[in-house]
């Protein structure tokens, strides 16, 4: 399912479930970084709307506002998790790594709620920011290392490559 070639078809609720939320088999850098930037975006927007439509249906609370809009960051979190689990599938990693990087985006969608008020050069808003910039680099690393060629323990090569 490149984006450039979509069709009605591709929107099934199998086939989104599928490709967003199954964590069987590979992924290679291209489809990661694809449906990585299209579960963002949509989950921006999507995050946009459901904030904007709390706000004004509690009269103003932004709290709450902002409460509700975690949700969508569960969402994202969770789909994001499928996609690096097999992304790490490609590059011959397992589970446990993945697992470590949905802890992390889950407490992420709801550590907002902890840092307000705190001072910016406290530790636990330094300990967040260093946590971020690493899960940066990581992601980084997901879109740029090539994966195992030929089949490994966790699937096909993507790529349709034979062993070497």
């Amino acid at each position: 399912m490149a984006l450039y070639q979509l069709t009605s078809a591709d929107f099934t609720l199998e086939n989104i479930r599928r490709v967003f939320f199954c964590v069987d088999g590979r992924l290679n850098r291209k489809r990661y970084i694809e449906r990585f930037i299209t579960v963002s975006i949509v989950c921006l927007v999507l995050a946009l709307a459901v904030y904007y439509l709390a706000y004004f249906a509690t009269g103003g609370d932004v709290r709450l506002a902002s409460g509700v809009t975690v949700s969508v960051s569960v969402l994202e979190t969770v789909s994001v998790y499928t996609l690096v689990q097999r992304r790490l599938h490609d590059l011959g990693y397992g589970r446990p790594v993945a697992l470590a990087y949905l802890v992390y985006g889950l407490g992420q969608s709801v550590a907002g709620f902890f840092l307000e008020g705190l001072a910016p050069d406290s530790f636990p808003v330094f300990a967040y920011e260093v946590l971020t910039f690493a899960a940066m680099v990581f992601q980084l690393c997901l879109m740029g290392l090539r994966g195992v060629r030929g089949d490994n323990r966790y699937g096909a090569d993507p790529l349709g490559q034979p062993s070497a």
